[in-house]
């Protein structure tokens, strides 16, 4: 990415950049999570989210500092917005292949779910 720091995001951005991230956690049929919104400083990316598993709840944080290679616009905000729902839609993939109490099943469950609203999202 960019030089971060060449542009900021506003109180505003931020309210639209929640309001994006909130249609696409309905959109994937991901409102159980727990989402804590946070702006703040973050070093190298436009946005992050730190995920807990087993409670749910996620830290949703979008950079007030925006790097000098994507526009700051509502399309990049919007695109910023959904990036981060897509890591929460494979969370459960990614947690269950780390621990190693793993059982086929359980991996096969999560795998079958992001395929459900893959289903869902993906025209015919």
């Amino acid at each position: 990415m960019g030089v971060f720091g060449a542009m900021k995001t506003t109180p505003e951005q931020f309210a639209e950049f929640k309001q994006y991230h909130a249609e696409y956690l309905t959109r994937y049929g991901l409102r159980q999570w727990g989402i804590d919104y946070h702006h703040g400083p973050l070093a190298h990316s436009y946005a992050e989210t730190e995920m807990q598993f087993k409670t749910k709840v996620a830290h949703v944080t979008l950079g007030v500092n925006w790097g000098n290679d994507a526009p700051l616009d509502s399309a990049q905000l919007r695109k910023t917005a959904k990036h981060e729902v897509n890591h929460l839609l494979l969370h459960a993939l990614y947690w269950h292949a780390i621990n190693r109490f793993i059982s086929e099943d359980t991996l096969d469950e999560a795998e079958e779910a992001v395929v459900r609203t893959l289903d869902q999202l993906i025209p015919d």
